[in-house]
């Protein structure tokens, strides 16, 4: 009856054991996937915020292009208006 108490109460250490390492593992493997989903969507956000931001520059370079343009034709007929009322006089 010892021998069966004993046999019993060893193989319950052995499966707590067992019990406690699987759930060890178990909070490892959470907490490394919890961190590489971190960093994916940290991955994420950054392509996504660079690509917004690229098309923006895009833009931002051709409306500036456009008005610089309109500027300088602008100041050429000024320019071409006081050459004439200069002439003129």
């Amino acid at each position: 009856m010892k021998k069966k108490l004993f046999e019993t109460d060893k193989r319950y250490k052995d499966t707590q054991k067992l019990k406690q390492q699987l759930e060890s593992e178990v909070r490892h493997l959470e907490s490394e996937n919890s961190k590489e989903m971190g960093e994916n969507y940290q991955s994420k956000m950054h392509l996504d915020k660079a690509e917004h931001l690229g098309a923006l520059n895009n833009n931002r370079y051709e409306r500036d292009q456009k008005l610089i343009k309109d500027y300088e034709v602008q100041k050429e007929e000024e320019i071409k208006g006081i050459a004439e009322s200069r002439s003129k006089v």
